[in-house]
Protein backbone atom coordinates (compact mmCIF):
# COMPACT_ATOMS: atom_id res chain seq x y z
CA UNK A 1 0.00 0.00 0.00
CA UNK A 2 1.36 3.41 -0.95
CA UNK A 3 -0.64 6.13 1.24
CA UNK A 4 -1.09 9.63 0.19
CA UNK A 5 0.29 12.48 2.91
CA UNK A 6 -2.21 13.52 4.78
CA UNK A 7 -2.36 15.79 7.40
CA UNK A 8 -5.19 15.11 10.58
CA UNK A 9 -5.75 17.05 13.40
CA UNK A 10 -4.84 15.17 17.14
CA UNK A 11 -8.12 15.47 18.62
CA UNK A 12 -7.56 13.60 21.93
CA UNK A 13 -5.45 11.46 23.78
CA UNK A 14 -5.58 9.08 26.52
CA UNK A 15 -3.91 9.45 29.56
CA UNK A 16 -3.06 6.61 32.27
CA UNK A 17 -1.17 7.88 35.25
CA UNK A 18 0.13 5.77 38.47
CA UNK A 19 1.24 7.37 41.26
CA UNK A 20 1.10 7.39 44.85
CA UNK A 21 -2.21 5.92 45.16
CA UNK A 22 -0.76 3.08 43.38
CA UNK A 23 -2.51 3.72 39.83
CA UNK A 24 -0.10 3.36 36.59
CA UNK A 25 1.96 6.12 34.73
CA UNK A 26 3.06 6.34 31.40
CA UNK A 27 6.59 5.88 30.65
CA UNK A 28 8.56 5.50 27.70
CA UNK A 29 10.64 2.35 26.66
CA UNK A 30 12.33 1.91 23.55
CA UNK A 31 12.82 -1.77 23.68
CA UNK A 32 10.44 -4.57 22.56
CA UNK A 33 11.17 -8.32 21.10
CA UNK A 34 9.31 -9.55 18.45
CA UNK A 35 8.60 -13.27 17.76
CA UNK A 36 9.25 -15.16 20.79
CA UNK A 37 8.29 -18.53 19.60
CA UNK A 38 8.38 -19.84 23.09
CA UNK A 39 6.37 -23.00 23.39
CA UNK A 40 2.61 -23.32 26.06
CA UNK A 41 3.90 -25.04 29.25
CA UNK A 42 1.08 -26.65 31.49
CA UNK A 43 3.42 -27.53 34.79
CA UNK A 44 6.64 -26.55 36.23
CA UNK A 45 10.05 -25.81 34.94
CA UNK A 46 12.42 -28.16 36.40
CA UNK A 47 16.06 -26.12 37.54
CA UNK A 48 14.39 -22.62 36.38
CA UNK A 49 12.61 -21.43 39.46
CA UNK A 50 9.56 -21.61 37.89
CA UNK A 51 6.37 -23.76 39.82
CA UNK A 52 3.00 -24.21 38.82
CA UNK A 53 0.55 -21.42 39.75
CA UNK A 54 -1.26 -21.50 43.63
CA UNK A 55 -4.64 -21.93 43.59
CA UNK A 56 -5.25 -19.94 46.40
CA UNK A 57 -3.27 -17.21 46.03
CA UNK A 58 0.83 -16.58 45.51
CA UNK A 59 2.62 -17.33 48.85
CA UNK A 60 5.45 -15.94 49.80
CA UNK A 61 5.47 -11.99 48.96
CA UNK A 62 4.89 -10.99 52.72
CA UNK A 63 1.85 -9.21 52.25
CA UNK A 64 0.86 -8.89 55.81
CA UNK A 65 1.61 -4.91 56.48
CA UNK A 66 -1.77 -3.08 56.77
CA UNK A 67 -1.43 -0.49 54.10
CA UNK A 68 1.49 -2.12 52.14
CA UNK A 69 0.73 -1.85 48.26
CA UNK A 70 0.75 -4.19 45.13
CA UNK A 71 0.34 -4.00 41.68
CA UNK A 72 -1.66 -7.02 39.47
CA UNK A 73 -1.00 -6.78 35.73
CA UNK A 74 -3.07 -9.83 34.12
CA UNK A 75 -5.95 -10.89 32.98
CA UNK A 76 -9.00 -11.55 35.31
CA UNK A 77 -9.09 -15.30 35.72
CA UNK A 78 -12.24 -15.19 37.55
CA UNK A 79 -14.73 -13.70 40.32
CA UNK A 80 -14.33 -13.38 44.03
CA UNK A 81 -14.38 -9.94 43.56
CA UNK A 82 -11.59 -9.83 41.14
CA UNK A 83 -9.00 -12.64 40.60
CA UNK A 84 -5.64 -11.84 38.80
CA UNK A 85 -2.73 -14.11 38.72
CA UNK A 86 -4.37 -16.22 41.34
CA UNK A 87 -5.12 -13.26 44.10
CA UNK A 88 -8.38 -12.23 44.79
CA UNK A 89 -8.59 -8.41 44.73
CA UNK A 90 -11.53 -7.07 47.19
CA UNK A 91 -13.86 -4.47 45.23
CA UNK A 92 -15.22 -1.50 47.45
CA UNK A 93 -17.73 0.82 46.44
CA UNK A 94 -14.71 3.67 46.56
CA UNK A 95 -12.84 1.41 43.65
CA UNK A 96 -12.28 2.68 40.70
CA UNK A 97 -12.56 1.63 36.83
CA UNK A 98 -11.51 2.63 33.37
CA UNK A 99 -11.83 0.89 30.24
CA UNK A 100 -9.63 2.11 27.61
CA UNK A 101 -9.22 4.63 29.69
CA UNK A 102 -13.34 5.85 30.14
CA UNK A 103 -14.96 5.69 33.77
CA UNK A 104 -16.63 2.59 33.69
CA UNK A 105 -19.48 0.70 36.60
CA UNK A 106 -17.21 -2.53 38.04
CA UNK A 107 -20.02 -4.57 36.55
CA UNK A 108 -18.59 -4.07 33.40
CA UNK A 109 -15.11 -6.58 34.51
CA UNK A 110 -15.62 -9.62 32.79
CA UNK A 111 -13.23 -12.98 32.83
CA UNK A 112 -10.87 -12.51 30.24
CA UNK A 113 -10.18 -8.91 30.30
CA UNK A 114 -6.35 -7.97 31.01
CA UNK A 115 -6.33 -5.50 33.82
CA UNK A 116 -4.19 -3.57 35.73
CA UNK A 117 -4.97 -3.86 39.77
CA UNK A 118 -3.45 -1.20 42.38
CA UNK A 119 -4.21 -2.45 45.51
CA UNK A 120 -3.17 -1.70 49.45
CA UNK A 121 -3.26 -4.54 52.07
CA UNK A 122 -6.36 -3.98 54.72
CA UNK A 123 -4.83 -7.05 57.19
CA UNK A 124 -3.14 -10.36 56.55
CA UNK A 125 -4.57 -12.35 53.23
CA UNK A 126 -6.90 -9.53 51.84
CA UNK A 127 -5.96 -7.13 49.77
CA UNK A 128 -8.44 -4.00 48.12
CA UNK A 129 -7.84 -2.61 45.14
CA UNK A 130 -7.92 1.13 44.95
CA UNK A 131 -8.05 1.60 41.12
CA UNK A 132 -8.58 -1.37 38.07
CA UNK A 133 -7.55 -0.59 34.46
CA UNK A 134 -8.68 -2.59 31.64
CA UNK A 135 -7.09 -1.96 28.35
CA UNK A 136 -8.45 -3.90 24.99
CA UNK A 137 -5.09 -4.53 22.71
CA UNK A 138 -7.12 -4.25 19.83
CA UNK A 139 -10.50 -2.71 18.65
CA UNK A 140 -11.33 -2.62 14.89
CA UNK A 141 -12.83 -4.66 12.32
CA UNK A 142 -12.16 -7.96 11.46
CA UNK A 143 -10.27 -8.29 7.94
CA UNK A 144 -9.88 -12.17 7.54
CA UNK A 145 -10.19 -15.64 8.82
CA UNK A 146 -6.86 -17.38 9.48
CA UNK A 147 -5.51 -20.81 10.23
CA UNK A 148 -6.62 -21.05 14.27
CA UNK A 149 -8.24 -17.41 14.44
CA UNK A 150 -8.72 -14.29 12.25
CA UNK A 151 -6.98 -10.52 11.75
CA UNK A 152 -7.70 -7.20 12.51
CA UNK A 153 -5.26 -4.33 11.84
CA UNK A 154 -3.15 -6.73 10.27
CA UNK A 155 -2.67 -8.43 13.58
CA UNK A 156 -3.08 -12.38 14.05
CA UNK A 157 -4.53 -13.07 16.44
CA UNK A 158 -5.49 -16.70 18.21
CA UNK A 159 -7.11 -17.74 21.74
CA UNK A 160 -4.98 -18.70 24.56
CA UNK A 161 -6.42 -21.85 26.48
CA UNK A 162 -9.64 -21.15 28.37
CA UNK A 163 -10.20 -17.82 26.41
CA UNK A 164 -13.80 -16.47 26.54
CA UNK A 165 -15.01 -16.18 22.83
CA UNK A 166 -18.23 -15.28 20.99
CA UNK A 167 -20.09 -17.91 18.80
CA UNK A 168 -18.20 -18.89 15.86
CA UNK A 169 -20.53 -17.59 13.25
CA UNK A 170 -20.14 -13.85 14.82
CA UNK A 171 -16.53 -13.62 13.71
CA UNK A 172 -16.47 -12.99 9.94
CA UNK A 173 -14.80 -9.89 8.35
CA UNK A 174 -16.66 -7.25 9.26
CA UNK A 175 -17.35 -7.17 12.44
CA UNK A 176 -16.31 -4.98 15.30
CA UNK A 177 -14.17 -6.71 17.60
CA UNK A 178 -12.24 -5.63 21.04
CA UNK A 179 -9.57 -7.58 22.02
CA UNK A 180 -7.83 -8.85 25.29
CA UNK A 181 -4.95 -10.32 24.41
CA UNK A 182 -0.96 -10.78 25.42
CA UNK A 183 1.78 -9.78 22.53
CA UNK A 184 3.95 -12.37 21.47
CA UNK A 185 6.06 -9.61 18.79
CA UNK A 186 5.58 -9.71 15.56
CA UNK A 187 1.54 -9.06 15.23
CA UNK A 188 0.56 -12.15 17.04
CA UNK A 189 -1.71 -11.80 19.64
CA UNK A 190 -2.97 -14.30 22.21
CA UNK A 191 -6.22 -13.76 22.72
CA UNK A 192 -7.78 -14.01 26.65
CA UNK A 193 -11.76 -12.57 25.59
CA UNK A 194 -12.80 -10.96 22.23
CA UNK A 195 -16.15 -9.26 22.91
CA UNK A 196 -18.15 -8.27 19.35
CA UNK A 197 -18.81 -4.93 19.74
CA UNK A 198 -22.56 -3.89 17.88
CA UNK A 199 -21.67 -1.46 15.14
CA UNK A 200 -18.57 -1.34 13.08
CA UNK A 201 -18.22 2.59 13.52
CA UNK A 202 -14.88 2.96 11.93
CA UNK A 203 -13.21 3.60 15.53
CA UNK A 204 -10.23 1.55 16.05
CA UNK A 205 -7.33 1.04 19.02
CA UNK A 206 -3.49 -0.61 18.37
CA UNK A 207 -1.24 -1.69 21.39
CA UNK A 208 2.24 -1.88 20.13
CA UNK A 209 5.40 -0.86 19.13
CA UNK A 210 6.93 1.47 16.17
CA UNK A 211 8.47 -0.43 14.08
CA UNK A 212 9.46 2.18 11.58
CA UNK A 213 8.85 6.04 11.07
CA UNK A 214 7.87 7.42 7.87
CA UNK A 215 7.80 11.06 7.97
CA UNK A 216 7.64 11.81 3.84
CA UNK A 217 4.62 8.85 3.85
CA UNK A 218 2.66 11.02 6.73
CA UNK A 219 2.87 8.01 9.27
CA UNK A 220 4.41 5.20 11.23
CA UNK A 221 4.58 1.19 10.85
CA UNK A 222 3.09 -0.13 13.93
CA UNK A 223 3.13 -3.92 14.65
CA UNK A 224 3.58 -3.99 10.66
CA UNK A 225 0.27 -1.91 10.02
CA UNK A 226 1.10 1.83 8.22
CA UNK A 227 -1.33 3.95 10.10
CA UNK A 228 -0.98 8.12 9.12
CA UNK A 229 -0.34 10.20 11.96
CA UNK A 230 -0.77 13.75 12.42
CA UNK A 231 2.80 15.38 11.92
CA UNK A 232 3.02 17.09 15.54
CA UNK A 233 2.65 13.45 17.10
CA UNK A 234 4.74 11.86 14.58
CA UNK A 235 7.88 14.01 15.65
CA UNK A 236 7.74 12.99 19.24
CA UNK A 237 8.41 9.06 18.06
CA UNK A 238 10.70 6.57 18.25
CA UNK A 239 11.28 3.61 16.91
CA UNK A 240 10.86 0.59 19.20
CA UNK A 241 8.82 3.02 21.43
CA UNK A 242 5.79 0.98 22.96
CA UNK A 243 2.23 2.53 22.58
CA UNK A 244 -1.33 2.93 22.58
CA UNK A 245 -3.10 4.11 18.77
CA UNK A 246 -6.61 5.28 18.69
CA UNK A 247 -8.48 6.78 15.54
CA UNK A 248 -10.80 5.90 12.41
CA UNK A 249 -10.56 3.87 9.43
CA UNK A 250 -10.71 5.80 6.16
CA UNK A 251 -10.84 4.41 3.27
CA UNK A 252 -9.36 1.11 4.35
CA UNK A 253 -6.47 3.41 5.95
CA UNK A 254 -6.21 3.88 9.58
CA UNK A 255 -5.39 7.26 11.19
CA UNK A 256 -4.78 8.23 13.78
CA UNK A 257 -6.44 11.15 16.41
CA UNK A 258 -4.43 9.85 19.47
CA UNK A 259 -1.10 8.33 20.25
CA UNK A 260 -0.20 7.43 23.97
CA UNK A 261 2.61 5.74 25.39
CA UNK A 262 1.66 2.20 26.64
CA UNK A 263 1.08 1.31 30.29
CA UNK A 264 3.97 0.63 32.35
CA UNK A 265 4.46 -0.64 36.03
CA UNK A 266 5.51 1.92 38.13
CA UNK A 267 5.17 2.86 41.54
CA UNK A 268 6.98 3.75 45.04
CA UNK A 269 10.00 1.49 46.27
CA UNK A 270 9.03 -1.76 48.26
CA UNK A 271 5.67 -1.89 45.77
CA UNK A 272 4.94 -6.19 45.28
CA UNK A 273 4.00 -6.33 41.94
CA UNK A 274 2.67 -9.54 40.18
CA UNK A 275 2.78 -9.08 36.18
CA UNK A 276 1.39 -12.10 33.35
CA UNK A 277 3.25 -11.36 30.23
CA UNK A 278 5.08 -12.93 27.43
CA UNK A 279 8.48 -12.53 28.97
CA UNK A 280 11.67 -13.71 27.22
CA UNK A 281 15.67 -13.99 28.53
CA UNK A 282 17.41 -10.84 27.06
CA UNK A 283 21.32 -11.59 27.13
CA UNK A 284 22.23 -14.09 30.25
CA UNK A 285 22.22 -11.16 32.39
CA UNK A 286 19.11 -12.41 34.07
CA UNK A 287 17.42 -9.43 32.45
CA UNK A 288 13.72 -10.54 31.16
CA UNK A 289 11.76 -8.63 28.72
CA UNK A 290 8.18 -8.56 27.17
CA UNK A 291 7.07 -6.91 23.46
CA UNK A 292 4.74 -4.61 25.14
CA UNK A 293 7.78 -3.18 26.87
CA UNK A 294 7.36 -4.46 30.60
CA UNK A 295 10.92 -5.17 32.36
CA UNK A 296 12.30 -7.02 35.03
CA UNK A 297 15.56 -8.82 36.23
CA UNK A 298 15.42 -12.05 38.00
CA UNK A 299 18.70 -14.48 39.18
CA UNK A 300 20.10 -16.32 36.22
CA UNK A 301 19.17 -20.00 37.79
CA UNK A 302 15.58 -18.48 37.18
CA UNK A 303 16.23 -18.15 33.54
CA UNK A 304 18.79 -20.69 32.50
CA UNK A 305 16.17 -22.60 30.64
CA UNK A 306 13.58 -21.66 28.23
CA UNK A 307 10.43 -19.89 29.85
CA UNK A 308 6.89 -20.63 28.78
CA UNK A 309 5.18 -18.86 26.28
CA UNK A 310 3.03 -16.88 29.12
CA UNK A 311 4.27 -16.10 32.59
CA UNK A 312 3.72 -14.92 35.79
CA UNK A 313 6.37 -13.13 37.64
CA UNK A 314 6.60 -12.05 41.18
CA UNK A 315 8.89 -9.39 42.74
CA UNK A 316 9.30 -5.76 43.91
CA UNK A 317 10.21 -2.31 42.62
CA UNK A 318 13.44 -0.79 43.54
CA UNK A 319 14.50 2.65 44.35
CA UNK A 320 14.76 2.87 40.29
CA UNK A 321 11.66 1.52 39.44
CA UNK A 322 12.97 -1.42 38.11
CA UNK A 323 11.68 -4.67 38.92
CA UNK A 324 13.32 -7.14 40.64
CA UNK A 325 12.08 -11.04 40.20
CA UNK A 326 11.48 -13.65 43.39
CA UNK A 327 9.09 -15.83 41.74
CA UNK A 328 8.03 -17.08 38.45
CA UNK A 329 4.77 -19.09 38.14
CA UNK A 330 2.38 -20.60 35.11
CA UNK A 331 -0.48 -18.38 34.48
CA UNK A 332 -4.06 -20.03 35.85
CA UNK A 333 -6.61 -20.70 33.11
CA UNK A 334 -9.35 -18.18 33.12
CA UNK A 335 -12.52 -19.71 34.76
CA UNK A 336 -16.14 -17.89 33.03
CA UNK A 337 -18.85 -19.46 35.81
CA UNK A 338 -21.27 -16.73 35.50
CA UNK A 339 -20.55 -15.30 38.47
CA UNK A 340 -20.21 -11.84 39.11
CA UNK A 341 -17.92 -9.59 40.96
CA UNK A 342 -18.59 -8.85 44.80
CA UNK A 343 -17.89 -5.78 46.82
CA UNK A 344 -16.77 -6.12 50.26
CA UNK A 345 -19.80 -5.57 52.85
CA UNK A 346 -22.01 -4.82 49.67
CA UNK A 347 -23.06 -8.00 48.20
CA UNK A 348 -22.72 -8.39 44.05
CA UNK A 349 -22.18 -5.73 41.56
CA UNK A 350 -24.56 -4.68 39.70
CA UNK A 351 -25.52 -7.07 36.26
CA UNK A 352 -23.68 -6.35 33.32
CA UNK A 353 -25.06 -5.57 29.90
CA UNK A 354 -22.77 -7.72 28.04
CA UNK A 355 -23.85 -11.00 26.52
CA UNK A 356 -22.59 -14.14 27.65
CA UNK A 357 -19.80 -15.72 25.61
CA UNK A 358 -18.41 -18.60 24.59
CA UNK A 359 -14.99 -20.43 25.67
CA UNK A 360 -12.93 -20.99 22.78
CA UNK A 361 -11.44 -24.87 22.21
CA UNK A 362 -8.68 -25.31 24.29
CA UNK A 363 -4.98 -25.22 22.32
CA UNK A 364 -3.43 -27.94 24.83
CA UNK A 365 -0.19 -25.91 25.25
CA UNK A 366 0.17 -25.96 21.31
CA UNK A 367 3.18 -23.40 20.08
CA UNK A 368 1.99 -20.39 17.83
CA UNK A 369 4.28 -19.76 15.75
CA UNK A 370 4.34 -16.07 13.81
CA UNK A 371 3.06 -15.93 10.46
CA UNK A 372 5.80 -15.62 7.80
CA UNK A 373 4.56 -13.84 4.86
CA UNK A 374 1.38 -16.14 4.96
CA UNK A 375 -1.73 -14.84 3.18
CA UNK A 376 -5.21 -15.11 5.02
CA UNK A 377 -7.38 -17.61 4.43
CA UNK A 378 -10.51 -16.21 3.47
CA UNK A 379 -13.87 -17.98 3.09
CA UNK A 380 -15.84 -17.02 -0.12
CA UNK A 381 -18.81 -16.48 0.37
CA UNK A 382 -21.74 -18.68 -0.30
CA UNK A 383 -23.99 -16.98 -3.03
CA UNK A 384 -27.69 -18.54 -4.47
CA UNK A 385 -28.70 -17.34 -7.76
CA UNK A 386 -32.03 -15.44 -7.33
CA UNK A 387 -35.29 -17.08 -8.72
CA UNK A 388 -36.71 -15.69 -11.34
CA UNK A 389 -39.80 -16.21 -13.08
CA UNK A 390 -41.06 -15.09 -16.04
CA UNK A 391 -43.80 -12.31 -16.10
CA UNK A 392 -47.74 -13.83 -16.66
CA UNK A 393 -48.78 -12.30 -19.88
CA UNK A 394 -52.30 -11.96 -21.05
CA UNK A 395 -53.45 -11.50 -24.84
CA UNK A 396 -55.38 -7.51 -24.84
CA UNK A 397 -58.75 -7.33 -25.17
CA UNK A 398 -59.79 -6.65 -28.83
CA UNK A 399 -63.28 -4.68 -29.73
CA UNK A 400 -63.19 -4.71 -33.37
CA UNK A 401 -64.54 -1.10 -34.77
CA UNK A 402 -67.75 0.11 -35.11
CA UNK A 403 -68.15 1.09 -38.81
CA UNK A 404 -71.14 2.82 -40.53
CA UNK A 405 -71.66 3.29 -44.31
CA UNK A 406 -70.50 6.62 -45.44
CA UNK A 407 -73.56 9.10 -46.52
CA UNK A 408 -73.67 9.71 -50.13
CA UNK A 409 -75.26 12.73 -52.18
CA UNK A 410 -76.31 12.32 -55.46
CA UNK A 411 -75.99 15.17 -57.15
CA UNK A 412 -79.06 17.39 -58.88
CA UNK A 413 -79.27 16.74 -63.04
CA UNK A 414 -82.59 18.88 -63.87
CA UNK A 415 -80.73 22.43 -64.16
Amino acid sequence: MRPNILIYRVVGALCFVVGASGAFAQSQETGGIGGTGIAQETGGIGGTGISPQETGGIGGTGLTNTGQRIIGYGTIQAFGSIIVNGRDYGLTAHTGLTIDGQAAPLADLQVGQRALVSARVRQPGQQVATEVSVTHAIIGPISAKTSGGFSVLGQRIVPAAGAVFPDAHLLIPGTQVAVSAIGLGNGTWVATRVDVLPVNNGNFQLQGQVDQLWPAQGGAVINGEFILINPANLSQLHQGEPLIVTGQINANSPVATGVVPAPQITGPSGTTVEIEDAFVPAGTTGRLVAPDGVAATAPPNMTRSELPQLSVITGTLNPDGGIVVSRITIPQVPRDDATRPMLLNHGEAPETTHEPAEKAPDLNGSEVEPPTGIKPEIEPPEINPPEISPPEISPPEISPPEISPPEITTPDTND
